[in-house]
C-alpha cells in the first residue's frame, strides 16, 4: 500500500511539473492566471489525515480556507475538518488548525508484553474512537495553474488517555506495551504531504 501511494504521488507531481513547463512555453502575452477556489487531493502521512486520505479545500475569503479529509489509518477510518490561513493563497506558507475523529477497531489481535511470565503473549484489544486537535504549519507550491503540492508538519493533541481496552481476560499490559500503544494511538508529531487539483 505504501509503495502504491508513493508511486501515485510521484506520478501526480511529474504531471504537475509537466503542466507547469507547458504553461511557460509560448509567445502569447501572459494573462493573470485563474485562481481555483476549490480543490480535491490525495494526502498521507504520520498522525495526519490518514496513511492515505481524500481531501478537499475551499477558499472562503481571501487567504482563509476550509478543508476536510476522509482517510484510513492505523486506528481505523479518520475524518478531519479544519481551516487554513495562507500567507498568499493558493501558495506559500500556511497555518492550520483542525479536529479529527478516528473510528477505532472492534478487535485487534497482537503479540504484546504483559504482566504474565513467559514474555510476549497473544492479546486481543479494542481500539476505541479517538479525537484530536491538530495544530500545523505547511508550505504549498503551485504546479502550473491547476495543480498544487504541499508539505505539512505540526502536533496532534489527543483528547483521550489510553483509548483502548484489553479484551483478553486476566491480562494487564506491561509498561512497555502501554508506551507502544500510546505511540500507536492518534496523537503526537504530525507529518504530511499532499497533491491536489483545482476544480473551479
Amino acid at each position: 500500500m505504501k509503495k502504491v501511494f508513493i508511486a501515485v504521488i510521484l506520478l501526480f507531481v511529474a504531471l504537475g511539473l509537466y503542466c507547469q513547463e507547458g504553461s511557460t512555453t509560448g509567445t502569447a502575452p501572459m494573462q493573470e492566471p485563474l485562481v481555483y477556489k476549490a480543490s480535491l487531493g490525495i494526502d498521507g502521512g504520520l498522525n495526519y489525515e490518514g496513511l492515505v486520505a481524500l481531501s478537499a479545500e475551499v477558499n472562503i475569503v481571501k487567504n482563509i480556507c476550509l478543508n476536510g479529509a476522509i482517510g484510513m489509518g492505523g486506528w481505523g477510518a479518520k475524518y478531519t475538518i479544519g481551516g487554513r490561513f495562507y500567507s498568499s493563497y493558493p501558495k506559500g506558507i500556511f497555518y492550520g488548525v483542525s479536529y479529527s475523529h478516528s473510528t477505532g477497531l472492534d478487535s485487534l489481535a497482537i503479540k504484546m508484553d504483559t504482566d504474565k511470565p513467559g514474555g510476549t503473549q497473544d492479546v486481543s484489544l479494542r481500539l476505541n474512537p479517538a479525537n484530536n486537535i491538530n495544530l500545523n504549519l505547511g508550505y504549498q507550491w503551485k504546479l502550473g495553474n491547476r495543480f498544487r503540492f504541499h508539505l505539512e508538519m505540526g502536533y496532534s493533541i489527543p483528547l483521550e488517555k489510553e483509548p483502548w481496552d484489553v479484551l483478553t481476560q486476566n491480562i494487564t499490559l506491561s509498561d512497555a506495551s502501554k508506551i507502544s500503544m500510546n505511540l500507536m494511538a492518534p496523537g503526537g508529531l504530525m507529518l504530511g504531504l499532499g497533491f491536489s487539483v483545482g476544480l473551479y
